[in-house]
C-alpha cells in the first residue's frame, strides 16, 4: 500500500492501512495530523513523517512490531500516542514541544530518544521504557508524576531547564546522576 499524492490534513482510522500497512513513508509532506487511534494495534514496522505536527489520542497505540519512528516536525504528542509500541528501538522527534500522559509508555525497547526541544513530559510519559539509559533533555521545565517510573535502565538525565518535577517521576529506576538548574 502507497500513500502519494494531494494534501491529507489528517489521516484517520483505517482497517485496510492497520492490517496491511507495514511503512508509513510520507517524504512530501502530505500529511499533517495523524488521527485518533489511526494505528492503533497496526502491523507498521518503520514510520517517517517529514511534516506530521500532531500525534493524536492512541495514534499509534499497540503498534508492537513498530521499530523506527521518525517524525522531524511534530510538535504535539497527545495522550498514549506511542503507548505499547514494544519494539520501538528510536523515537526521532526532535521538534516536539509536548508530550502528553502515557506518550511512549511500554515502549520497552526503546533505546534511542531524540527531542532536544521537549518542554513538557506528563504523566507515566516514559514509564517502562526499560532500556533507554541515558537521556538529555535540555529545554525541559515540566516532567509529571511517574515519568520514568520502572524504567530500570536509566542511569543519566540531564534536565538544565527544569522548574516542575512530578512525585515519583523515577521510582524504580537505577538513575544515579541527575542534573538539575
Amino acid at each position: 500500500v502507497v500513500l502519494t499524492g494531494g494534501n491529507i490534513v489528517e489521516l484517520s482510522a483505517n482497517t485496510l492501512l492497520k492490517e496491511h500497512l507495514v511503512a508509513l513513508v510520507d517524504t512530501s509532506g502530505i500529511i499533517k495530523k495523524i488521527g485518533g487511534e489511526a494505528f492503533l494495534n497496526s502491523q507498521l514496522k518503520k514510520v517517517f513523517l517529514s511534516d506530521t505536527e500532531i500525534l493524536s489520542f492512541r495514534a499509534f497505540f499497540g503498534s508492537k512490531k513498530l521499530i523506527e519512528f521518525d517524525a522531524p516536525k511534530v510538535k504535539n504528542a497527545e495522550d498514549g500516542a506511542l503507548q505499547d509500541c514494544w519494539s520501538i528501538q528510536e523515537l526521532n522527534l526532535p521538534d516536539l514541544i509536548t508530550a502528553e500522559n502515557y506518550f511512549c509508555k511500554n515502549c520497552y525497547s526503546l533505546r534511542l530518544f531524540n527531542a532536544n526541544n521537549l518542554i513538557s513530559a506528563y504523566t507515566s510519559s516514559f514509564e517502562r521504557t526499560i532500556n533507554l539509559l541515558t537521556l538529555s533533555m535540555n529545554n525541559l521545565v515540566s516532567l509529571g508524576v511517574q515519568a520514568f517510573f520502572n524504567s530500570s535502565k536509566i542511569r543519566t538525565i540531564s534536565l538544565p531547564s527544569l522548574l516542575g518535577l512530578g512525585s515519583q517521576a523515577f521510582l524504580n529506576t537505577t538513575l544515579s546522576s541527575l542534573f538539575l538548574p
